[in-house]
């Protein structure tokens, strides 16, 4: 019985924050991309910027056509206002996009509105 309640406590602080799942994930299985992605997501919702960016290169590092963190990646730089590299990143996350996924198009629209460039 108590290693059962044992698992059952492990489990609950698994659960905790998205945050913390993504680490037990990323910790579990290091070669997953999407794992590291989800984690910035996680980082980005606490505000810790600088861990969510991180996390993000990380999920690139494992598979550099990972368009979603690409975007990622680049909504943050571009915030930060780190406009080339940002703009690189679009770049990426946009030619290896597959499927109709309008979200990864939304944060690219802006940022070619900021600069006036709507014709890109």
């Amino acid at each position: 019985m108590l290693t059962l309640a044992g698992w059952t406590y492990a489990a609950t602080t698994v659960w905790q924050s998205r945050r913390i799942f993504w680490q037990n994930v990323v910790s579990v299985s290091p070669r997953k991309a999407r794992a590291y992605n989800n984690l910035g997501v996680g980082w980005a919702g606490e505000g810790n910027v600088q861990e969510a960016m991180n996390a993000y290169r990380s999920a690139i590092e494992v598979a550099p056509n990972y368009a979603e963190a690409h975007m990622n990646l680049a909504y943050h730089l571009h915030r930060l206002g780190r406009r080339d590299e940002a703009r690189r990143h679009y770049h990426l996350g946009t030619k290896h996009a597959t499927g109709a996924r309008p979200q990864l198009f939304c944060n690219l629209g802006l940022f070619f509105l900021e600069d006036n460039e709507l014709d890109k």
